[in-house]
């Protein structure tokens, strides 16, 4: 026969059990819900476990991942970062035609396929979308420093993780696109800092910072899940 105290201690055990399940869960919808907005990732309009790096193209290697970076060789120097869907762009440029490229990754590994939009850009700089290039190039008139994006988009027509050769530029061409990222599927952007020259554009070269000139350039992206099948 049980006494009423092993009866009474394996009740304890049965509510403790229980009780640490419950604690369990809770613990683990809480730790997936920040997991996407812990540095390096990225979150909007739903959670998404995003994994996103953001580079300087300092080589010349011919392709990473399905991009051709041959050419992209940056002149200048830079740094990138990523915080909630928000690819924030630094350069410092020593003279009028060096250039910053950054390779932006970012990879579903999310159990939901999403696409992304584009929310906005933004600058520190005196820089606005200009002349024939419509929303594509934004530039500074007075001093000839510019940036640019571009998104290499993934072709949703493909089984898995297909990928178009060419690059889609532009405020209202990425933001109509459509661009979906399928499950485990890795997205890429190259994001592009420039000090036009002067001539080129008409303009009297402006003299040149003893400290160089710097450039802030913000892409900031929309995640939002895409239509079920």
């Amino acid at each position: 026969m049980y006494d009423r105290g092993d009866l009474m201690t394996k009740s304890n055990k049965i509510l403790l059990g229980a009780f640490s399940l419950i604690v369990a869960l809770m613990m683990g919808y809480a730790l997936f819900s920040e997991s996407v907005t812990v540095s390096g990732t990225s979150t909007a309009k739903g959670h998404f476990l995003i994994t996103s790096t953001c580079d300087v193209i300092n080589n010349d290697s011919t392709y990473v991942g399905y991009v051709n970076v041959s050419g992209f060789k940056s002149s200048g120097t830079g740094s990138c970062k990523i915080e909630n869907g928000v690819v924030k762009t630094t350069s410092t440029l020593s003279k009028p035609t060096e250039k910053v490229n950054f390779l932006v990754k970012i990879h579903n590994e999310d159990s939901n396929n999403f696409n992304i939009n584009l929310k906005k850009v933004t600058s520190s700089n005196n820089m606005t979308p200009t002349g024939a290039s419509g929303d594509i190039l934004y530039i500074d008139m007075n001093t000839g420093l510019s940036a640019w994006y571009r998104v290499y988009k993934l072709d949703s027509t493909q089984t898995y993780c297909g990928h178009t050769t060419s690059s889609i530029r532009g405020d209202s061409n990425v933001s109509s696109a459509g661009i979906l990222v399928k499950n485990d599927c890795v997205l890429y952007m190259i994001i592009t800092h420039s000090w036009e020259d002067a001539a080129q554009l008409g303009l009297a070269q402006p003299a040149v910072p003893a400290n160089g000139a710097t450039i802030n350039y913000n892409v900031e992206l929309q995640f939002e899940q895409a239509p079920m099948n």
